[in-house]
């Protein structure tokens, strides 16, 4: 499998996905515990529940027709375990610094008579 940037995933490690639908809400997850963990839920801590996400519900488009939320930490956990032994170091310095005061990244869209309309949030912490 061949990664973007042209980065092969560490061979025998199994990239899983986890897809969800519930009316007009898709999931989609990696590995095993995600949809387990989805499932599982108990009331008040949800997605909905978390701090970050609220906050870029917040700053979204009133009426989205189209929302993406990233939690960038968690993603950047999910990166660092794909990422090749020899490209650690790289990663270390070149990479990490920078995505790591990132808290996440939201994207929302409307359709509206004159158009197309969308907002890109990119939540930062203090390095």
């Amino acid at each position: 499998m061949s990664l973007p940037g042209g980065v092969e995933a560490p061979a025998g490690t199994p990239i899983e996905f986890s897809i969800a639908a519930k009316g007009r809400v898709i999931l989609l997850g990696v590995g095993d515990a995600f949809m387990t963990g989805v499932l599982n839920v108990q009331p008040g801590s949800s997605l909905a529940d978390q701090a970050g996400y609220k906050k870029a519900a917040e700053r979204s488009l009133a009426g989205s027709r189209t929302s993406v939320y990233v939690a960038v930490r968690g993603a950047i956990s999910l990166a660092e375990g794909l990422v090749p032994a020899e490209m650690l170091a790289q990663w270390e310095s070149d990479i990490k610094p920078y995505v790591t005061p990132i808290d996440s990244v939201s994207i929302s869209t409307t359709s509206e008579v004159a158009g197309t309309r969308s907002r890109l949030i990119i939540t930062v912490s203090q390095p």
